[in-house]
């Protein structure tokens, strides 16, 4: 893979519509990206998503993406960048966007022996609890490694406590979170870890 040492750079975008992922597909070969059928899971329910990881960084994908994403409502579509060196900036895949510097849980779950669905209801359960207990929201985005049985998710700590604040004012995060995420990671049996990420949602 065509990457710096430690920097995985990756999209989540709704899966719901297969025929609008057929289309992604076919105009993101350039890229020669590696794909993962994942799902999005917060108190409410789930969502299905793609994981895109990029192979080749040349070029606006990231603006063919979100002229996709707009075209066939693919929301939500979220960019994760894991590098050394975080620092807010303009985004240099081809998009204007500033990402925002956030906290991550970065995990892998053992998958329980009845699957990955049962794996989703035991994390709402937990996540339910919190939010009635500490009011704290949890999102993660996962996935299934059939090759070693485990689950790989994703926490960030990327709720707008300002939401009507214009852009430039807005911050993320929620008082308390990673309190949350620990209260979440042990009830499911597992030590989480910690790392600053760039993200943004488009």
């Amino acid at each position: 893979m065509q990457k710096k040492d430690n920097v995985r750079l990756y999209a989540i975008v709704d899966a719901s519509d297969t025929a609008a992922v057929a289309t992604l597909k076919a105009v993101l070969v350039p890229y020669s990206p590696k794909y993962r059928d994942g799902k999005t899971v917060v108190i409410g329910g789930v969502e299905h998503v793609l994981f895109v990881e990029f192979r080749k960084r040349e070029g606006p994908m990231f603006d063919i993406m979100k002229s996709l994403a707009d075209r066939y409502k693919l929301y939500p579509f979220y960019v994760i960048e894991e590098d050394k060196d975080l620092q807010p900036k303009s985004d240099k895949y081809g998009n204007d966007c500033k990402y925002f510097v956030v906290d991550a849980a970065v995990m892998d779950f053992p998958a329980p022996a009845e699957g990955f669905g049962t794996w989703q209801e035991k994390f709402r359960a937990v996540a339910k609890e919190i939010y009635r207990d500490d009011s704290v929201f949890l999102k993660v985005h996962a996935y299934y490694r059939r090759e070693n049985g485990t689950i790989h998710a994703i926490i960030g700590n990327t709720e707008n406590t300002k939401r009507q604040a214009p852009e430039d004012k807005v911050k993320l995060g929620e008082k308390g979170w990673r309190d949350a995420v620990c209260k979440m990671a042990e009830a499911l049996g597992i030590e989480p870890k910690f790392k600053k990420v760039r993200y943004k949602n488009l």
